[in-house]
């Protein structure tokens, strides 16, 4: 029993690692509505490129206020490129 619970944070570690990757991949080719929650949760964990991305589909499916936001953000975690999407 002392030796399953290694191996279930050891699963419960590959479940999150996969999931992440999973979620970039579906945010950085999207053009979808539905994959903004993908964006978000990346958004939500500080990463600059998912904030980019989501306020990128945000302003795609005029949720403008949404993507103003997500777009500051990721302009202050270093990219670049969505600071000249931020409203000042």
């Amino acid at each position: 029993m002392k030796r399953m619970k290694p191996m279930l944070a050891l699963a419960a570690a590959i479940a999150l690692v996969s999931c992440s990757k999973s979620d970039a991949k579906r945010c950085q080719l999207s053009g979808f509505e539905e994959d903004i929650p993908s964006c978000q949760r990346l958004c939500d964990k500080d990463e600059a490129d998912g904030c980019y991305h989501l306020g990128y589909l945000q302003m795609m499916y005029k949720h403008n206020a949404e993507a103003d936001v997500a777009f500051k953000k990721a302009c202050k975690l270093g990219n670049t490129e969505s600071c000249a999407f931020a409203k000042k």
